[in-house]
């Protein structure tokens, strides 16, 4: 989808997911603490490597693992991309891998309406259910020059399914 039609839109990905803040400050995810470590992970990516064109393909390589990711993974996903694992290891592992996903669970908190599953997608701030994200976006999009993918707008270029709280 990036590929198609990423020179028409922004994208901001949030790595919180179904994920929950605890009492204590410590966070819970649906799918385990692996999980949580790696929503943390990809924080610390994006965190260091602001352009899209460089942690974009991170977070395509490790959520292509599913449910397997692990340390190892994540780090073959960024030497694979050019990004500096250690960097990313210490602040996953340290404060400011905390501190930004409390800045993410505050944004997911935030949503209105809330989020109910996974991937929660916002067009222009709101809300969509649409799996075909290349249609959406394209006919949200003012500007004059459309990218050829905007002319055939196939299933082909679906999200996968969502997982629900």
């Amino acid at each position: 989808m990036v590929v198609q039609v990423g020179q028409i839109f922004t994208l901001h990905f949030v790595p919180w997911g179904n994920a929950k803040m605890n009492a204590d400050g410590s966070f819970s995810c649906q799918h385990g603490e692996i999980e949580c470590t790696m929503n943390t992970i990809e924080a610390c990516v994006i965190h260091y490597n602001q352009q899209r064109s460089t942690w974009w393909p991170f977070i395509v390589c490790l959520e292509a693992h599913g449910y397997k990711q692990t340390y190892d993974i994540a780090e073959k996903c960024a030497t694979e991309n050019n990004i500096t694992w250690a960097e990313v290891k210490t602040c996953a592992d340290g404060q400011m891998g905390k501190s930004l996903e409390i800045m993410y669970y505050k944004e997911t908190a935030s949503l209105d309406p809330p989020h109910t599953y996974t991937p929660w997608v916002t067009i222009n701030g709101k809300h969509v259910q649409e799996t075909n994200m290349v249609k959406k976006i394209c006919k949200a999009y003012e500007g004059t020059n459309k990218p050829e993918a905007c002319s055939h707008t196939q299933k082909r270029f679906a999200m996968a399914g969502s997982c629900y709280k």
